[in-house]
Formats: C-alpha cells, sequence, structure tokens
C-alpha cells in the first residue's frame, strides 16, 4: 500500500485565511482569538506536510496554500448555476 501527503510546500497563517474569505465575502468581521497560543483544544497551531514521496514519482502542486485558499473561496461563493 502506499501512502502519499497531497500538500504544497508552503503553509498560510489562520489570519490570512479569514481575511481571503471575508475580502471574497464582502465582510469586515471584528476577530477575537480566544483560544491562546495554542488555539482552541485540538487546534494545530502549525501544519506543513511532506510530499516528497508524491513527487518523486512527478506530481507537484498546481496551487500554493493562498491560491488554494482563494480558488476553494470563490468556488464555493459561486452561484448554483453560474460555470
Amino acid at each position: 500500500m502506499n501512502i502519499y501527503n497531497i500538500s504544497s510546500d508552503d503553509d498560510v497563517q489562520v489570519t490570512e485565511i479569514v481575511k481571503i474569505v471575508t475580502d471574497e465575502m464582502g465582510l469586515n468581521p471584528k476577530i477575537n482569538f480566544t483560544g491562546g497560543e495554542q488555539g482552541w483544544i485540538g487546534d494545530i497551531p502549525h501544519m506543513l506536510l511532506d510530499s516528497a514521496r508524491l513527487r518523486a514519482i512527478g506530481w507537484k502542486p498546481e496551487f500554493n496554500s493562498k491560491q488554494a485558499v482563494i480558488g476553494t473561496t470563490k468556488e464555493l461563493l459561486r452561484e448554483p448555476n453560474e460555470p
């Protein structure tokens, strides 16, 4: 059995994800961080997967983390009947 991590080579901060999503939605919410340095119970403050095994067989990511968040947000906000 071959198990591979699918990931980009970078990471993106939660604050940047919040900014991307709220900007795309046209919102300007007040953000409160209440979980302390480690976030909330069960939160992972930093994660970066190693996709070296998958890259060794020729795979490479199409987007970096920020591009993936932007694209996903736009797709989720897209009207159901839009192409």
